[in-house]
């Protein structure tokens, strides 16, 4: 099925010329909207591989999907890593954080917020700060 474009993962098969309300209906991806696409993310299967999957979409039907391999050890070192890098760098500037929880370390400011946070889930790890 493949030469013919066609990918059948564990969520959602993908076919040239699919229309969007097929992916969005399946309710497994993730949503970016852009000024000239929407990128869908999900992670899927496809035989027995884990893949990143990431679908473009432009004038309602899918545009391309890119598949990435997850290897799960090697993706949490590298987030734990990141992490770890992050943490370090805001505790050297601003001290011990002001909550803790699970992956997420958090300094709370009269203008707004610091946050360090790692999400296995998606492969995020990220300081993001509010105003």
């Amino acid at each position: 099925m493949l030469d013919k474009g066609i990918f059948q993962f564990d969520k959602v098969t993908i076919a040239p010329n699919m229309r969007v309300e097929l992916i969005e209906e399946s309710g497994a991806f993730q949503s970016i909207h852009l000024k000239t696409a929407t990128i869908y993310l999900a992670e899927a299967r496809l035989e027995a591989v884990s893949w990143d999957l990431r679908i473009a979409v432009r004038r309602g039907s899918v545009s391309y999907l890119e598949l990435r391999m997850i290897e799960k050890d090697a993706a949490h070192d590298r987030l734990a890593g990141q992490d770890a890098a992050h943490n370090r760098f805001l505790t050297e500037r601003l001290g011990n954080a002001d909550k803790k929880s699970l992956g997420r370390k958090e300094y709370l400011f009269e203008w707004g917020s610091i946050c360090s946070y790692m999400d296995i889930k998606t492969g995020e790890c990220v300081i993001r700060v509010e105003y």
